[in-house]
């Protein structure tokens, strides 16, 4: 019998954003995929808006698609204060900070959110910007002007890349993660920030409601404004409900498990060739 056909395609970015995309990205997405995915019998994607996008875009039936969210692994925990010491020390990192963790680019709004850090610092210079991710100088280029240009330089820091085994005691040390992404296949660091225990303000664009729920505070990404208004009540909120909101957060994680994932990508496997 002919071969059966499975292909994992995580998100639709280069249709939606193909200014950051290099040329080869754009040969694949607009020219391979689209004949390929004639071709399948099933897709698996990370997220229902990626399934949305990938009906819209590559124009995949919707019975086709099936969705496998991602989850935090077992590291991202909460840490006691002892624990997260020596990765801090190693990234050359000092408390209290906001905390942003993925890659250094236009799609992740990082000027929006270092346009609103700098309102912040006008009634609070006690928070320090701390910022995680490799750095591609074509991308991230602007992120480093805009620090200049706002007179940041000894407020943000850039640590690059951080080891997985480090990035838990990053999201234990940070007083806020701030997520601000125009668009995400699915927005893994933020339930990592949640699993860690750490409040998370996040754009609610493309998945990132369905993947944030309740548990985040959330603002518009296209206005510096609201994000400051985010962040102030964030910072201001009193004591007993900053815990409730860590809780909830720490409890929506553990609904996405890597056992989950991995039960729908082998019932889609089984779907196509039957029982393994």
């Amino acid at each position: 019998c002919a071969a059966k056909r499975v292909v994992t395609i995580c998100d639709a970015i280069p249709y939606v954003y193909p200014e950051v995309c290099t040329t080869l990205d754009r040969l694949i997405y607009h020219h391979w995929l689209p004949r390929a995915a004639k071709r399948v019998d099933a897709v698996i994607t990370i997220s229902q808006h990626s399934k949305k996008d990938l009906e819209k875009y590559i124009k995949i039936p919707g019975s086709k698609i099936v969705v496998t969210h991602l989850a935090a692994g077992a590291k991202f925990r909460v840490l006691c204060e002892a624990e997260s010491a020596p990765a801090l020390q190693r990234a050359g990192v000092e408390r209290p900070y906001i905390l942003y963790v993925g890659s250094v680019e236009p799609r992740k709004n990082l000027l929006r959110l270092l346009e609103a850090y700098q309102a912040v610092r006008q009634w609070s210079e006690g928070w320090k910007l701390v910022i995680v991710g490799a750095r591609n100088y074509w991308k991230s280029s602007p992120v480093a002007q805009k620090v200049e240009q706002l007179g940041l330089g000894g407020q943000v820091k850039f640590t690059g890349y951080i080891p997985d085994e480090d990035l838990p005691a990053l999201y234990n040390g940070a007083d806020l993660f701030c997520f601000p992404s125009l668009y995400e296949g699915f927005g893994l660091p933020v339930l990592e920030a949640m699993a860690c225990g750490a409040p998370v303000l996040v754009t609610k664009t493309s998945c990132l409601g369905e993947v944030a729920g309740d548990a985040a505070h959330y603002f518009s990404p296209d206005d510096p404004h609201s994000l400051g208004l985010a962040l102030d009540t964030v910072f201001t909120a009193d004591r007993r409900k900053a815990l409730e909101n860590l809780e909830r957060g720490v409890a929506w994680s553990r609904q996405f498990t890597w056992q989950r994932t991995a039960e729908l990508t082998a019932a889609c496997y089984r779907g196509i060739w039957g029982p393994l």
